[in-house]
């Protein structure tokens, strides 16, 4: 699925929650509607930690991102700008990334309690996160609409 799509499903489905969770407003479906989302956002919230693996993987693939981000970082500070050549005694020189290699870092495996096949868990968890970050927009806008306007 495609950014593109995954916003547009994001927007259609934050409207469509949103119509009906604020359309019942002052009602008497108001508190189980609320509790239906309440508990809709507590099971996918859980089922996106047992399909994606639990929570490290997750914080790991950041790390990732974040350690290559910080390599490039120090690459193009290493480098010295044509203009300032007087500065580059002062500059510093990174490790090529085949010295770091040497480390054989194994991949640890996500644990796999469904039973998903791994081609699948990618898109299983977008669906699941489209689904859920609308809950959650919505619970927050709703907890700050009534703690700051009313």
């Amino acid at each position: 699925m495609s950014k593109q799509k995954r916003l547009l499903f994001l927007v259609l489905f934050f409207i469509l929650f949103g119509s009906v969770y604020w359309g019942v407003g002052n009602t008497f479906l108001t508190l189980p509607v609320t509790y239906f989302y309440y508990a809709l956002c507590l099971i996918l919230s859980v089922l996106y930690v047992l399909v994606a693996g639990g929570i490290r993987p997750i914080v790991e693939k950041e790390r990732e991102k974040e350690k290559a981000s910080r390599e490039k970082y120090l690459k193009d500070k290493g480098k010295s700008h044509p203009i300032k050549r007087r500065d580059k005694y002062r500059r510093f020189k990174v490790k090529d990334s085949e010295e770091n290699s040497n480390v054989n870092q194994k991949e640890v495996p996500r644990p796999n309690v469904l039973k998903i096949p791994e081609e699948k868990r990618e898109k299983i968890c977008q669906w699941i996160l489209v689904f859920l970050i609308p809950l959650y927009l919505l619970f927050l806008l709703d907890w700050v609409y009534l703690r700051f306007f009313i």
